[in-house]
């Protein structure tokens, strides 16, 4: 079997990425976060970090390791540790999702220039 490349643009992408997840029983929050991330990653040329991840989040929820409608919550603590209770789900993502438009620019800044 020969390799095809296909090209999407970064909305059909996104719109992929949230149809599978859909599909397979993450929720509407879940999904944009995980797709909103693995875009970014793919963007950012970390192919691992990409849509390749779309499969490893598939695994992780056939596999139990993931609860698809968590609704992680930030728990009281002391100090400059914020502590935060992901009830069995994606915890980045989700509190990312949460996050302002400007917070996230922020974060994929400083993720940038830490990888490189």
């Amino acid at each position: 079997m020969s390799e095809k490349t296909v090209l999407l643009s970064e909305e059909e992408a996104l719109s992929l990425s949230r149809k599978i997840l859909l599909k397979k029983g993450f929720s509407d929050d879940f999904s944009r976060a995980i797709s909103e991330t693995v875009i970014a990653g793919q963007k950012d040329g970390r192919g691992s970090h990409g849509l390749y991840r779309i499969l490893g989040c598939i695994n992780t929820l056939a596999s139990g390791g993931v609860v698809p409608d968590a609704e992680p919550h930030i728990e009281p603590s002391s100090g400059g540790i914020v502590k935060v209770n992901a009830n069995g789900g994606g915890l980045t993502t989700r509190l990312l999702s949460r996050s302002t438009a400007a917070d996230r620019k922020d974060q994929r800044e400083w993720y940038r220039a830490s990888c490189h």
